[in-house]
């Protein structure tokens, strides 16, 4: 099953076929929501390397690309001493 993320509507998933039922959220609507909480300026940039991500047919360089860019953005969050 393919959803939007409500978890709702995951929960109706699992309790109408159970745990054996897979589920995953739309990769679309994944993304729409992280580029919704960064500032105007950063979502084509952002945006770009998700999609970069999202075709790669490795799911193991995929999960690397998202994690580099998750990482990427939290060092330039942290306050930097001085």
């Amino acid at each position: 099953f393919v959803t939007d993320g409500g978890k709702a509507i995951a929960k109706a998933v699992r309790d109408t076929y159970g745990q054996p039922a897979l589920h995953h959220r739309c990769r679309l609507h994944k993304r729409q929501n992280v580029l919704d909480h960064l500032p105007a300026g950063l979502r084509p940039l952002i945006g770009r390397q998700l999609d970069a991500a999202g075709v790669k047919e490795d799911s193991e360089a995929a999960e690397r690309a998202l994690r580099a860019l998750a990482s990427s953005r939290e060092a330039e969050l942290r306050p930097t001493a001085g």
